[in-house]
């Protein structure tokens, strides 16, 4: 959780209420009408400080002519005072890495002259911004600055708000007994003072502390304490970040109703959260939440929102840009030093020149060795620097996008049937599937429907987390067909199914996505006291090692003889039709065939990727032939048996080639 708030200070140094409608003609009249450059500078700089939270954009283009002003003018604290109000205006426009920029470029004046009040703001804003970066040790260096300034001036408002920052930042160190100790010390000064507009902040930042040791109870506690500080004294409804708390907590303490309904309060108001962490986190939350309570789509749904603030956040340049504006600034302290030290040298007066010119030479070669060998030192230690953030960053990127695919992982194997409930409708089994990421677009299904039993191989476009996304819309419509709509032939199944894709796929009459999938659907019952197999597919077949074979009825009723000769006797190829499931121009209701099983006939449905899969001391496809030969020649083995025969079979013919695709394959054996 990273809901917490740091106290800015611009209104600290300024109190100019000022309505600012067309605040870039109000700085041309101030540039216009006064006289001298100190009074234009001035004027403009106040007007800018006050509107700037409100006009971000328009504000930082005059503050460039500011900057320009300045830098014409030769006048290096009115040039300090620029960079600071263009680092003010980007940390507004939250663009961190150039405020920090900025910052860096003001503080060398600064620190010089020690103007205090320039100083408090400055190094409270820059902490705000390096803490955006994630560089919470350094933050917490200009926030303990500006603390010894507070004790030292006795400013209680100031040493208030420094404390709320540093507790937050050693909060996000996880030194949690110093956070909550600044923390408490920041809200007695503030409820000292009367200032109960900000003691809500304060709650919230010590619940999170509690969230963050899963101390689930006293975090709700003092959430619920900043909602009512805040209704108490300022008038309002739980501010956006607290909701989504507290959705949070009730969603670790099971208790979803309550989350969903904390979480829909943040969602109301989406658009006045500014922070995309914590729209990352919100959908997280939603994610969470609706697949606990086996709503997958909508888990789908906000798990897909998720991803993409998250590619947006990913940025592999921050932290390097960072780093190099404070190596810059390091290096300009040390040319300005020994810029000092040879202007020095310049006025030495020596008795002997001769003497004078040697010894000026020489330091001067000794300074240019001295400035080279610290230039690559700094040049090397910036270099291992960049290298071990980049590798970091790397890192922690790769874990975020693994994290989310094991959590796509999980929703899709809620949906798959278990060993156990298999045989619990189906006497003997062979089931090989063989992912060829962490999330597999195919997948298989078995379940029973009033008297009979449906089982399916469904080959997804694609694998991986696109394949495991249109997994889930399968198994929703399989679903819909065989509960809401009640469709019981496997044919009529394959026809509704594809309706709802292409019903998903299309917007305002046109089709958005063309994906689709290849599926063999098998519907076994009893009937008489017969055994009867119907079976529909699109691009996937059905094949039958058996020893006799019955009469095959087509949907439309019209019965279908196959010849009775020797190869037939062992092997039944029952044929898709050759269309996927999903758009297809020129489309046909899918066939429906039914066929009368014997005790002993082995059922196989399957992807193409055994068969697809390279490998061989030829690297070549191994082919439905040579899969169907196995299934013939181990016909007497028990499925179990049939099953490992396959699996080492797949894995000696790919060898040392990379899995191609994803594999299903799923016998059942009638008895």
């Amino acid at each position: 959780m990273k809901i917490l708030n740091l106290i800015f200070l611009f209104s600290l140094l300024f109190s100019i209420e000022i309505i600012a409608q067309n605040y870039t003609d109000s700085v041309k009249i101030y540039l216009d009408k006064e006289k001298t450059f100190e009074r234009k500078f001035d004027k403009s700089y106040e007007f800018l400080l006050s509107i700037l939270d409100k006009y971000p954009g328009n504000g930082i283009k005059s503050a460039r002519k500011l900057l320009t002003l300045a830098e014409n003018q030769g006048d290096s604290m009115r040039f300090s005072k620029s960079n600071f109000i263009l680092g003010y205006g980007y940390a507004e426009k939250e663009n961190f890495i150039l405020a920090i920029d900025y910052y860096y470029k003001a503080m060398n004046w600064v620190e010089q002259h020690k103007d205090t009040n320039l100083m408090v703001s400055l190094f409270n804003n820059l902490g705000i911004a390096l803490s955006q970066q994630g560089q919470h040790k350094k933050s917490v260096g200009y926030f303990d600055k500006v603390l010894r300034i507070g004790l030292k001036e006795k400013q209680d408002y100031l040493c208030a708000i420094m404390y709320n920052n540093l507790g937050i930042e050693f909060q996000h160190l996880k030194q949690y007994s110093i956070s909550d100790k600044y923390l408490k010390i920041s809200y007695a000064i503030f409820n000292k003072m009367g200032r109960t507009d900000v003691l809500h902040t304060i709650f919230m930042n010590r619940g999170v502390i509690r969230f963050e040791k899963n101390q689930y109870d006293s975090a709700l506690y003092y959430y619920r304490q900043a909602v009512s500080v805040n209704k108490k004294y300022n008038g309002g409804s739980a501010p956006e970040q607290i909701s989504s708390n507290i959705g949070e907590v009730f969603y670790h303490l099971g208790n979803y109703d309550s989350a969903l309904y904390y979480l829909n309060t943040t969602m109301k108001n989406i658009d006045t959260i500014n922070d995309k962490y914590s729209l990352r986190e919100t959908y997280m939350h939603f994610a969470n939440v609706y697949r606990k309570i086996g709503n997958f789509e909508k888990a789908y749904y906000y798990l897909r929102k998720h991803l993409h603030i998250n590619n947006i956040i990913l940025n592999d340049e921050n932290l390097k840009r960072t780093l190099q504006s404070e190596a810059n600034f390091n290096l300009l302290k040390t040319e300005n030093s020994l810029k000092l030290l040879n202007k020095k040298r310049e006025y030495e007066k020596s008795k002997n020149k001769i003497i004078y010119i040697f010894i000026s030479i020489t330091g001067l070669l000794l300074i240019i060795a001295l400035l080279i060998a610290i230039r690559r030192f700094i040049d090397k230690k910036n270099a291992n620097e960049v290298l071990t953030q980049q590798k970091n960053h790397i890192e922690e990127q790769r874990k975020e996008i693994t994290d989310s695919i094991n959590y796509a992982l999980r929703i899709q194997e809620s949906i798959l049937p278990s060993n156990d409930k298999i045989s619990l409708l189906l006497s003997e089994f062979a089931l090989l599937y063989l992912p060829k990421d962490i999330v597999a677009g195919d997948f298989y299904f078995v379940k029973k429907i009033r008297s009979k039993i449906y089982f399916s191989v469904i080959d997804c476009t694609g694998h991986g987390v696109p394949g495991g996304f249109m997994s889930i819309l399968g198994y929703n419509a399989l679903e819909k067909c065989l509960h809401d709509f009640k469709n019981e032939k496997p044919g009529e199944i394959l026809d509704n199914i594809s309706e709802q894709l292409v019903s998903h796929f299309t917007q305002e009459g046109k089709q958005t996505l063309r994906d689709g999938m290849d599926m063999a659907l098998c519907c076994l019952y009893f009937e008489n006291g017969k055994t009867f197999l119907e079976f529909a597919g699109a691009q996937n077949p059905c094949w039958i090692v058996k020893g006799k074979i019955n009469e095959l009825t087509t949907r439309n009723n019209e019965e279908r003889k196959v010849p009775q000769n020797a190869n037939l006797n062992q092997f039944i190829e029952l044929k898709a039709n050759n269309q996927p499931i999903g758009y297809f121009e020129n489309n046909i209701p899918f066939t429906n065939l039914k066929l009368e099983v014997q005790k002993g006939d082995t059922v196989w449905l399957f992807s193409d990727g055994y068969a697809d899969q390279f490998g061989g001391p030829l690297g070549k496809k191994f082919k439905y032939n040579s899969l169907k030969n196995i299934l013939l020649q181990n016909a007497h083995l028990s499925l179990q048996e049939i099953e490992t025969l396959l699996k080492n079979e797949f894995i000696a013919w790919q060898g040392n080639y990379d899995q191609i695709d994803d594999v299903c394959i799923l016998g059942v054996r009638i008895q």
